[in-house]
């Protein structure tokens, strides 16, 4: 019997052909395998390494645990780590001072404005005029004096003319 071949030699050289095709798509298929974690390993460590967070390189370290650069993810995680730990602790201490600033700030502002309030209180009296007590009256109308400098107003109006 006659196979295809003896018949049409072109036909079984393209079926050798086409064998040498499916060869080499598996050897490409096989080598794509085998290159395709090294190239997601170095992706992966690219990506850490130009972000430069404690965090990217954590994900390295447990995606890859024994990627190609997993010695230098280690270093580089643990002075990451360090120093977004004081970053943190030095704006930690920012707020906090700023909170305690606040109330200290306002202890001192209430100070100033009862040296203020005594300050005018006594230039009033010192001069003893209606004009120098409204002056008090009109910086300080709810003032620790405030009554005190009505009273004076009074008595200098209702007084000799």
């Amino acid at each position: 019997m006659d196979t295809a071949g003896e018949r049409n030699p072109g036909l079984a050289r393209g079926a050798t052909r086409g064998r040498a095709v499916v060869f080499l798509v598996v050897i490409v298929i096989a080598a794509v395998a085998a290159i395709l974690p090294a190239s997601r390993d170095e992706a992966a460590w690219c990506w850490a390494d130009s972000h430069d967070h404690a965090a990217d390189f954590k994900k390295y370290m447990d995606a890859w645990p024994t990627g190609r650069h997993i010695g230098e993810a280690r270093t580089k995680y643990g002075q990451r780590q360090w120093v977004e730990d004081k970053m943190a602790m030095i704006r930690a201490a920012y707020a906090e001072a700023g909170n305690s600033n606040s109330a200290a700030e306002a202890q001192y502002e209430k100070e100033k404005r009862m040296r203020r309030d005594f300050f005018f209180w006594k230039e009033a009296t010192n001069v003893n005029t209606m004009d120098s007590y409204r002056n008090y009256l009109r910086l300080f109308p709810n003032g620790r004096f405030a009554s005190e400098a009505r009273a004076h107003l009074s008595a200098l109006d209702s007084g000799p003319k």
